[in-house]
């Protein structure tokens, strides 16, 4: 009979182990029932768990995703055929680079957990990563969206750049190749122009907060005619992530001084891209944006003052031929003086003839009566 029950308890190839055991334990008899409470068998359980299954990953897709207010952040975690309560606290959710959402194939790394109140097998998430998706794409992408809905990129908060800026804040790693690039471009288009260099870290964690803290530096000594320059050379997508900072792009939207991105090379895009009055596809491009240049200003003032020069000879030259013209339509005064002077004395003469003309006439109609009488 005790065969029989071992052999009902047990798979085949661990019941010689089992028999072994209960051999050596003569106090435990087959028949002899064990009680558990229903807290020391989930404690216990719980035990089991943390010693198999300490930190480890998980693959699945999330489903019921659910946000209270605390800010934790419960969800289902599934595949094809089975699927796990998951739950993320609102510390290790706050520092995720993307937002999880329902659908979203995850690979999250956690620890296996029985919640005693429901007694629900759970796996507590201390960090999630998309699964086929690098996770800071997937944050870009959502950044991108969120800000471009809140106005960030519209057109018509863009500020126009000064034709001559009075100075030029460059804000970039004083060691970099962008801040030589962008210095030799900009002496080559004005030796003259005045260029502030704002030390800042391009790359790693700590380069967000360094561009923001140089960025709210350069407003705070920028006048109103000049330009702010956010540059750093080429990278992989991770090196230029700190430019994808949201509080970075909210401190270049909210900035009353024109910002000028130059970050990466041209197939490169960023956030501060976005959100910057003007984009350049490299340093040596806001150099060429921002700073006039003045042998070509130089070449365009001599053609202007050619083309003037050139506009007054014609206007003059016109002028003179319109009073050459004038002038042969007007006589001497002095001839036409002249010329009134003897019409006035014909007339006059003419006006005397004619008078003197009627009172003869008037004198020879008068005699003849004088005789009658």
């Amino acid at each position: 009979m005790t065969d029989d029950l071992f052999s009902s308890l047990f798979p085949e190839d661990v019941l010689p182990v089992a028999q072994k055991d209960a051999e050596e334990d003569i106090s435990v008899r087959p028949y002899e029932r064990v009680i558990w409470s229903v807290s020391s068998l989930l404690a216990s359980v719980q035990d089991q768990l943390e010693i198999h299954f300490e930190t480890l990953w998980v693959e699945g897709e999330v489903s019921n995703l659910r946000s209270p207010g605390s800010g934790h952040l419960y969800f289902t975690l599934k595949d094809d055929a089975c699927q796990i309560r998951a739950v993320m606290f609102r510390g290790q959710a706050s520092q995720l680079p993307f937002v999880i959402e329902d659908g979203q194939h995850l690979l999250c790394l956690g620890r296996v957990n029985i919640y005693r109140h429901r007694g629900d097998l759970q796996l507590i998430v201390d960090t999630a990563e998309p699964a086929g998706e690098g996770a800071l794409r997937l944050a870009f992408e959502q950044l991108k969206e969120r800000l471009n809905k809140e106005g960030l990129f519209d057109e018509s908060h863009k500020k126009e750049l000064p034709a001559f800026p009075d100075r030029i804040f460059i804000i970039t790693s004083p060691t970099g190749a962008a801040l030589h690039d962008f210095v030799k471009s900009a002496r080559l288009r004005h030796p003259a122009v005045e260029i502030v260099i704002c030390p800042a870290k391009v790359q790693g964690e700590e380069a967000a907060a360094d561009v923001r803290a140089a960025l709210a530096l350069a407003q705070k000594a920028a006048g109103p005619d000049d330009v702010i320059v956010i540059a750093r050379g080429g990278g992989s997508f991770e090196d230029l992530w700190p430019f994808n900072d949201e509080v970075l792009a909210k401190a270049i939207f909210n900035c009353p001084v024109p910002v000028v991105s130059a970050i990466g090379h041209e197939v490169d895009f960023t956030i501060a891209d976005f959100v910057a009055d003007k984009r350049a596809a490299t340093p040596t491009a806001a150099a060429q944006l921002v700073v006039p240049d003045m042998a070509a200003f130089k070449d365009r003032l001599d053609n202007l003052k050619k083309r003037l020069a050139d506009a007054i000879e014609s206007c003059v030259h016109n002028r003179r031929q319109a009073l050459a013209y004038l002038t042969s339509c007007i006589k001497e005064p002095r001839t036409i003086i002249a010329e009134r002077r003897l019409l006035v004395d014909d007339l006059r003469h003419t006006l005397i003839r004619s008078i003197n003309d009627k009172i003869m006439g008037l004198a020879d109609a008068v005699t003849p009566l004088n005789i009658k009488l």
